[in-house]
């Protein structure tokens, strides 16, 4: 199984170069991110349970699909 988590702007040294063009409001805090992501894989987005059935899918914060 695969799973893709895009939350978006997470303030990590990974994206320290692209703060300057994110809105203050939208950088979201690294702590508050792992546990959204925990919680994600324990209870699902919005009804969508993640399970194993072999798909791969990408959801973003709000529990919309990310194309491929």
């Amino acid at each position: 199984m695969a799973v893709g988590l895009h939350l978006g702007m997470v303030m990590t040294d990974l994206s320290r170069d692209f703060w300057c063009t994110t809105k203050p409001e939208e950088l979201l805090d690294p702590k508050w991110a792992a546990k959204w992501l925990v919680g994600l894989l324990a209870t699902g987005v919005d009804g969508k349970k993640i399970d194993v059935t072999g798909w791969t899918r990408c959801w973003d914060l709000d529990g919309r699909d990310v194309p491929p």
